[in-house]
């Protein structure tokens, strides 16, 4: 676990954002929710928000 006194890095908080969005992703697929087609229209979206973030 990541020591809470130390501040979290710009990649470390990128990597959390894309566990949790693919952690959503894969529970909607499991649920119902979402097709793969959904599933990867909503990838190729996330990797263009971290592409651009990362630009920045």
């Amino acid at each position: 676990m990541a020591d809470p006194a130390k501040p979290i890095s710009r990649d470390d908080e990128i990597d959390r954002l894309w566990r949790d969005e693919i952690r959503r992703r894969v529970e909607a697929l499991r649920s119902g929710e979402a097709t793969l087609v959904d599933g990867d229209e909503a990838f190729a979206a996330i990797r263009a928000r971290i592409v651009e973030r990362q630009k920045r």
